[in-house]
């Protein structure tokens, strides 16, 4: 036969329409424990600029190796920019306008005066928190990520950040 799509196509309509079968064809992949994943698409994450500080001092270089977060982020369609002192953070920070900006709370170096430019949505990672590292940073910051142990992790901060910074960009048009 050479339409055998056809003939499962029709099989599961008849059986969808049909009272005594309940287990239609569908349904049988519809998973309502699941919660639904709404993500930004990857050329919206290339439009994105990010700036993540990897200071050697801080846990930022080590946790981005251990969890290959480089190359999720890079997966994910984020192309990000990485500056490997406080001084190169700076002048990062100062040359360009950044969308997200990733820091270490244990290592804050946007507490020194850094001028921001555009407004950046910041998301700040937290090593070995003690519970007034959490309550300092709870209202600052647009995410606060307890030791991450996934990649994904902070993909999905970087993406509700990106979305909360555009949905306030909306509301801002608006009132204008």
């Amino acid at each position: 036969m050479k339409m055998p799509w056809l003939v499962i196509a029709v099989t599961c309509f008849l059986a969808t329409i049909a009272a005594d079968h309940p287990g239609a064809c569908g349904d049988k992949f519809l998973v309502p424990s699941r919660g639904v994943r709404f993500e930004l698409t990857p050329s919206t994450r290339q439009q994105v600029a990010v700036l993540i500080d990897l200071e050697p001092a801080s846990a930022l270089p080590g946790l981005f190796a251990k969890l290959s977060m480089q190359q999720a982020l890079q997966k994910a369609g984020y192309r990000a920019t990485s500056a490997a002192s406080t001084g190169e953070f700076q002048e990062a920070l100062r040359q360009r306008s950044w969308d997200v900006v990733l820091i270490d709370l244990s290592h804050n170096p946007l507490a020194i005066g850094s001028p921001l430019t555009g407004s950046p949505a910041i998301v700040a990672v937290v090593v070995n928190a003690t519970k007034a590292d959490l309550t300092k940073g709870k209202g600052q910051y647009s995410a606060l990520l307890k030791s991450p142990t996934h990649s994904q992790t902070l993909v999905d901060a970087f993406d509700a950040a990106v979305a909360a910074r555009n949905s306030s960009r909306a509301k801002g048009a608006k009132k204008s």
